[in-house]
């Protein structure tokens, strides 16, 4: 597991925590309730931008009488920013090989983040990307 990858995520929390009320992300200014997609969005750019070679994908899953729920998968590990918005969950969840807490959510998609940003419904309003991927991996 890439150590750094777990300090990135720690990080981006932090930042979106400080930076929710500011921002102009879809859903963002209620982090971490109901910003899972945003965030996750948000995540897996970072990642991407760190470690260009490594596969990044954006999990999507179903649960009944709940909605959906998204999070990252980098290198087999789960990362959930907003993990504690969910019942029975106290805290995010930074690189753990599995989350049984998760395992009420159907997976129904997962697909890799450039893919999931050249066609995502919000492509047009995500370009704060860049700026925060650079603040939060310490370029900027």
């Amino acid at each position: 597991m890439n150590k750094s990858l777990i300090t990135l995520a720690v990080n981006a929390r932090a930042y979106l925590e400080n930076h929710k009320d500011t921002l102009e992300l879809p859903f963002i200014s209620r982090f971490p309730t109901n910003s899972c997609e945003i965030a996750s969005l948000v995540l897996a750019y970072i990642f991407k931008d760190e470690y260009p070679d490594i596969d990044f994908f954006i999990v999507k899953a179903k649960k009944p009488s709940c909605g959906l729920h998204f999070w990252v998968e980098a290198e087999g590990n789960i990362f959930d920013l907003t993990a504690d918005q969910l019942e029975n969950i106290n805290s995010p969840i930074f690189g753990e090989p599995s989350a049984p807490q998760l395992h009420e959510y159907k997976i129904y998609e997962k697909s890799e983040i450039r893919a999931e940003l050249k066609d995502h419904d919000w492509s047009d309003r995500l370009h704060a990307l860049p700026e925060i991927s650079q603040v939060v991996r310490g370029i900027a």
